[in-house]
């Protein structure tokens, strides 16, 4: 899935000047349990709007782990929006 995003959005955002990013902050790469139809398409959502919105700078898709919790964060210059699985 992270795989899929990068590709997806890696040239959406040079074509804009903007670096995009996926960061994993974990060892696990099958953590996910939930609809991943569904979460994929809210990811998309966000990073798409992170690139539509933002002029300048990097876009970062991180994923932590907390506390047995997937966390997603689409981080732009000046926000960080987050979505916990």
């Amino acid at each position: 899935m992270l795989d899929q995003l990068d590709q997806m959005f890696q040239g959406k955002a040079a074509l804009k000047g903007l670096t995009f990013n996926v960061v994993e902050n974990h060892e696990d790469k099958h953590l996910v349990t939930g609809d991943e139809q569904r979460i994929t398409q809210i990811l998309i959502n966000l990073i798409g709007n992170a690139v539509k919105f933002t002029d300048q700078g990097q876009i970062v898709l991180a994923v932590d782990l907390i506390d047995q919790t997937l966390v997603f964060s689409v981080q732009i210059p000046a926000l960080v929006l987050r979505m916990s699985i």
